[in-house]
């Protein structure tokens, strides 16, 4: 793989569901890579892979799917084993900062509709490499790791102008992912997502504040411009209609295929 196509989509999954249970985080999975992979209007231009991070409990099934539909599976350790098996699955998804293999990867949240292709985000501002900086304020004595001296972190922001979860840009890196590490085992309040992890340790008056993503990335709402939105939670129903459309799409694409 060449230097200028080392980027990277990628997404988590995990099975918390029983087998006779609607899975709808996968349905969304498969969704988004139909998006990214095939779809016409918002496939990557540059035929960026998009890597599936899986927990053991997913069913082989499942990742055969994946893999048909053009995914990179990858089943990864459950990050704390000693936490809830909610915190754990969540927390979980912090191992995609060891897909170092990549220079620079876009974790997106299964439920995400796209509009237009994304690949053009790996090279906005925000996403370039930053020097860790001194902190304005004294950082609290679980940030007192040792933390890397560069770093790649940039999100799209939520209306409160929080950095949101479902849109992060990074860079992977063995020391970003062991000074997680060492944050987690130090915190003494303890972090149940990998959300407010990020948010502790990229906050804007830590050594390594996360950077905006300009607006036309991620939304909240479907508007001309926006290149894709969040379905799940705060999805309205117009973006709920055209996920559904889209679902629709994908559905006749792979029956198309198997013909």
């Amino acid at each position: 793989m060449s230097k200028s196509t080392r980027n990277a989509y990628c997404t988590f999954l995990s099975s918390p569901l029983p087998s006779n249970v609607e899975d709808t985080e996968f349905l969304a999975t498969r969704i988004l890579a139909y998006q990214l992979l095939h779809d016409p209007t918002t496939k990557s231009p540059s035929k960026l892979p998009l890597v599936v991070l899986v927990t053991k409990d997913v069913e082989q099934s499942k990742r055969n799917l994946l893999t048909a539909d053009g995914a990179t599976v990858l089943e990864v350790t459950p990050f704390l084993t000693s936490s809830t098996p909610s915190s754990a699955s969540d927390l979980t998804k912090l191992r995609a900062f060891q897909l170092t293999q990549f220079d620079k990867v876009l974790y997106l949240a299964p439920s995400t509709l796209l509009t237009q292709p994304l690949d053009a985000v790996f090279a906005d501002p925000a996403t370039a490499e930053y020097a860790a900086l001194t902190p304005e304020t004294e950082p609290p004595p679980q940030s007192n790791t040792q933390a890397p001296s560069s770093y790649v972190f940039a999100a799209s922001a939520t209306t409160g102008n929080m950095l949101d979860p479902g849109f992060v840009v990074f860079k992977p890196a063995e020391g970003l992912f062991r000074h997680y590490i060492a944050v987690l085992g130090a915190s003494e309040r303890g972090f149940d997502t990998a959300e407010a992890l990020w948010r502790e340790v990229h906050a804007q008056k830590s050594n390594m504040p996360w950077n905006r993503l300009a607006g036309e990335w991620n939304g909240e709402v479907l508007k001309e411009g926006v290149r894709s939105v969040r379905v799940e939670g705060r999805g309205s129903g117009e973006v709920r209609e055209v996920w559904g459309r889209v679902r629709g799409r994908m559905e006749g694409y792979w029956i198309r295929a198997e013909e």
